[in-house]
């Protein structure tokens, strides 16, 4: 029994440091006190360490012995080693999607394009967290129509990582209706049952959305 409130509160502390990170409030190469973020998430300082942990595993924050953690520099390296990987994971998810997917998926992941496509249209002042959400449900629900849970655990990690989130400011109009357009095409492969066409146009995208990122870094 007391190990559940320990937990819910290193979930607390998880999402409180990788909602700073992703505001930019935490930058990249920030020291993580974490007696601080124990103050300023409102949990104690136990919950924190397996936070930061846990941030560690997902590739987001770096932990030296007698130096503590930090947020991690994102380099171009980093992001081709991130989305190299996604597209490959996320080629399988289309491939699998395609093969395994119901009505009730077509409508779940049509829904969720329609949703991003609202978001790169909007003027709000937090156009840049829709997008990425928005962005984020629609690769999420092709792996869940992939039927296979352990993929779609494996690839939460990279879509959702706040470092990578934080470059979409640097993606272009042009560059997000791109984005439209392959979300469009690896529907229509994926609801047609067309794997081969589907898993390719997925690594295709992804691997565009790479490059642009890696240009940021020229």
């Amino acid at each position: 029994m007391s190990k559940r409130p320990s937990r819910d509160q290193a979930k607390i502390a998880y999402q409180f440091v990788r909602s700073a990170i992703l505001t930019g409030r935490y930058l990249p190469g920030k020291r993580l006190i974490e007696s601080t973020i124990a103050t300023e998430s409102g949990v104690s300082r136990t919950p924190v360490r397996e936070a930061l942990r846990w941030l560690e595993r997902d590739g987001v924050v770096s932990i030296e012995k007698n130096k503590g953690a930090s947020v991690n520099q994102l380099t171009a390296q980093r992001v081709s080693d991130i989305y190299e990987f996604r597209a490959r994971m996320e080629g399988f998810a289309a491939y699998l999607a395609a093969e395994r997917s119901t009505p009730d998926d077509h409508e779940r992941i049509r829904a969720a394009c329609e949703a991003f496509t609202d978001a790169i249209g909007s003027e709000s002042s937090d156009r840049i967290r829709l997008i990425s959400e928005t962005n984020r449900e629609v690769h999420r629900e092709i792996a869940t129509a992939s039927k296979n849970a352990f993929l779609a655990s494996a690839l939460n990690a990279t879509t959702d990582n706040p470092l990578v989130v934080r470059t979409y400011h640097t993606f272009s109009t042009v560059e997000l209706q791109r984005s439209v357009s392959f979300h469009d095409l690896i529907v229509e492969a994926i609801v047609s049952a067309q794997c081969a066409r589907a898993e390719r146009l997925m690594i295709e995208h992804v691997l565009q959305a790479r490059d642009s990122v890696i240009r940021e870094f020229n």
